[in-house]
């Protein structure tokens, strides 16, 4: 039996690689993905702070494409998410949200700007890191918040109580060949509908 019932959120970085040509069609024809974290008041926080970043640094506002197709790092082309789509191979799926310096917190599915900036950037003589922290510090999310994050994206959420998957096997250094297994990780679990078996295929320990 697969984890449909749950409330399962996977969190993943962001990619410092991303594509440029937008693909609006296909923000024009994917709905808004519906927000099952922030309430109305920390929703306004979130755009204000999206809104300050903007006028900081490179963001191209009139560039919008989905997160998995905004995204063109080692993880994502082995997470393969448009050949996912495809195959039809969505029924479930995890509620998989992308911590980055843009805006601290989106949905795969969401419409990302192309922009330019790191975690270690500051505003108003702040680190981003920082500035997203104090943010989305007193989010009270319900449901089984599972992380694929390295250690620099996790202080974020540094408050939250985040089930971190690791992979024994693997070097604890966020290489390559680390981020390849993550992304192919994370297909597993949303091709075969269940978190479980993935665990168990790729030998992961939650901590």
């Amino acid at each position: 039996m697969g984890d449909g019932e749950r409330v399962l959120i996977i969190l993943i970085p962001h990619s410092e690689r991303k594509g440029v040509k937008a693909e609006s069609a296909l923000v024009r024809q994917s709905s808004p993905p519906k927000n099952i974290l922030f309430s109305k008041e920390k929703l306004k926080q979130i755009n204000e702070g999206k809104a300050l970043v903007s006028k900081e640094f490179l963001v191209m506002q009139d560039d919008l494409e989905p997160g998995y197709i905004r995204y063109q790092g080692v993880l994502y082309k082995n997470l393969a998410f448009k050949e996912l789509m495809k195959e039809n191979k969505l029924l479930w799926l995890p509620k998989i949200y992308v911590v980055n310096p843009y805006n601290g917190l989106a949905p795969l599915e969401g419409a990302i700007p192309y922009y330019k900036i790191k975690f270690s950037d500051k505003i108003n003589g702040k680190s981003l890191k920082l500035f997203w922290r104090e943010i989305l510090d007193e989010v009270v999310v319900e449901g089984e918040i599972y992380s694929l994050l390295p250690q620099e994206h996790s202080d974020v959420l540094k408050s939250w109580k985040l089930k971190q998957i690791n992979f024994p096997e693997l070097p604890s250094k966020n290489n390559h060949g680390n981020k390849a297994v993550k992304g192919k990780f994370l297909a597993k679990v949303i091709a075969d509908n269940s978190l479980e078996e993935a665990l168990k295929e790729f030998n992961a320990q939650v901590s």
